[in-house]
């Protein structure tokens, strides 16, 4: 038995950032605490963002906030008597905190070895080793099987190269034993474990995900993606096998949260959760048939194609009330170059299906993919009237961001437009993936202004045609505004800028972003609900 630490980094956004924090719960640090424990190994749970959620502090000189705790409070929170630290970086933007971090645990324990996951880890674990050389090995893909492997060689002594799914270096030589195989049998792995956990930190927010009022809780019922979308990292961690869960073990897990947490809503933290309508149904199927007085989402993004009038019926039925789709594009050019497999008129199809059984859909838009063109920006204009005429509820709105990991990421690598040198490459990080507002054009057809420009133009063109097509719209986001209650977009904008300067919040005064950040009518007045056992 050893004695681990698991460290989350905590949350970097833009200083100038409107409306309210998407903090999170880590669900894969619950799956590895779970793992570990199941392992009989002695687990610590240090979540930089949950134990300090929207406090705040700026990184540095630069125009980047922190939200949780410090660099030099992390290190603090881990008894003296851990032997290993594991630590998980799972978007870019973390990176050039998440470095510090590791630094400062290096620091305070120089003889401890540490270890790497997440998926940014996993998109490019050479970068990772010699950017932060504090990192002894590296976890990639999933994590739950191979951390217990390499703990396992570090009590032993024994070598790492025999370990598929790892990285590392010895004498300065870049050791890579590959992607370990995926886990089949997904349902034989522990349920993710929140004790020790900030949970309830999350939970008495009313908010998760989506801005739902709620004790939201996040579930996974399946893993992987069966898509080869070239704008998407997520084939390098899970690469493109879709493994479902028995419906019935997800039930049972649900179960368990609603009794021990006392929930009322379910996130579903799948990269594409709906692929097969039988598991559906089935599902559905069960949470009828259980009574579990729960609703749930779908906010990372679903298949239309799965989605007939008899699918969302029976979701609608269950407590389905909010899902997304990914269309990404309305122009059919721009879809083949990015690979992705949708059909615009059969998710304008699926959409007024949703509406009908008062289902809220929400649906991503990017602009300035590579090679992508000002006539195929209009073509998506016009398939955004189209889902706004179908009844679409929320639209969100991106610049294309190239992911480490991703099949453009590495064609815009090869040909020199992003930097090699790890100096450069932070910088890159931070400007182009953070973002800070300043949107850059990876399309020799459009410039960095015009993408933001038609970024802009978006949001107006269909916030204006769905409250012509549905005035009384208009009521309900005026109603959620005097609430303080966000739930659309357009609704976080408005309290974002309620909260700048109706209320005098000043993004440089840090105080006044802790004193502002979160609205009163957030926090459930009920106590915190959760139920002794």
């Amino acid at each position: 038995m050893a004695s681990i630490a698991l460290v989350r980094p905590p949350q970097v956004m833009p200083i100038d950032v409107l409306g309210i924090s998407q903090g999170t719960p880590s669900i894969g640090m619950a799956y590895l605490n779970g793992s570990l424990k199941n392992a009989n190994h002695d687990v610590t749970i240090v979540d930089a963002l949950g134990e300090a959620l929207n406090s705040f502090h700026r990184y540095g000189n630069s125009k980047l906030l922190i939200n949780g705790l410090t660099a030099e409070e992390i290190p603090k929170k881990i008894p003296k008597s851990v032997d290993v630290i594991a630590i998980s970086c799972m978007f870019s933007n973390e990176w050039i905190y998440t470095k510090l971090v590791i630094q400062k645990l290096a620091e305070l324990f120089p003889n401890i070895p540490i270890i790497a996951g997440g998926e940014h880890i996993t998109a490019d674990p050479e970068f990772s080793l010699r950017t932060a050389p504090q990192i002894d090995i590296c976890v990639k893909g999933e994590g739950e099987k191979t951390i217990i492997e390499v703990i396992d060689a570090i009590l032993n002594k024994s070598d790492f190269s025999e370990i598929p799914g790892v990285a590392f270096t010895e004498d300065e030589k870049y050791i890579d034993t590959g992607l370990s195989p995926r886990i089949k049998e997904i349902d034989k792995i522990p349920w993710p474990m929140w004790d020790g956990y900030p949970i309830e930190n999350y939970l008495s927010r009313g908010f998760g995900f989506n801005q739902v009022r709620g004790r939201p809780m996040p579930v996974m019922a399946t893993r992987g993606c069966p898509f080869s979308c070239t704008f998407c990292s997520s084939p390098q961690m899970w690469t493109t096998k879709w493994i479902s869960r028995d419906p019935a073990d997800v039930i049972e897990e649900i179960k368990s949260y609603v009794e021990k947490f006392n929930i009322d809503h379910v996130e579903f933290y799948d990269l594409t959760a709906i692929i097969k309508k039988e598991w559906t149904i089935e599902f559905t199927e069960l949470m009828i048939k259980n009574n579990l007085n729960v609703y749930w989402t779908l906010p990372s993004g679903t298949r239309s194609e799965a989605l007939d009038g008899e699918t969302l019926r029976a979701m609608k039925k269950a407590g389905c009330n909010r899902l997304t789709y990914a269309p990404e594009t309305g122009s059919i050019a721009t879809l083949k170059r990015i690979k992705k497999k949708v059909k615009p008129d059969r998710m304008i199809e699926s959409i007024r299906c949703a509406e009908k059984e008062g289902i809220s859909v929400k649906s991503n838009i990017i602009f300035g993919f590579p090679d992508q063109t000002l006539y195929e920006c209009w073509e998506t204009y016009k398939f955004i009237f189209k889902l706004a005429w179908a009844g679409m509820h929320d639209v969100a709105l991106f610049s294309f961001i190239p992911y480490p990991g991703s099949e453009l990421y590495e064609q815009l690598k090869s040909s020199g437009k992003i930097p090699k040198d790890p100096v450069e490459y932070d910088a890159f990080l931070t400007k182009n993936i953070l973002g800070d507002f300043s949107m850059v054009s990876w399309s020799d057809d459009l410039s960095s202004r015009q993408i933001k420009y038609l970024i802009i133009g978006a949001f107006f063109w269909f916030y204006g045609w769905s409250f012509l097509f549905r005035p009384q719209r208009l009521i309900t986001t005026f109603w959620r505004f005097i609430r303080s209650s966000p739930i659309t977009t357009l609704d976080i904008l408005i309290d974002g800028v309620k909260r700048n300067f109706i209320k005098g919040r000043k993004t440089h005064n840090i105080d006044k972003i802790k004193e502002n950040f979160i609205p009163n009518s957030i926090h459930p007045a009920k106590s915190s609900g959760i139920k002794q056992s």
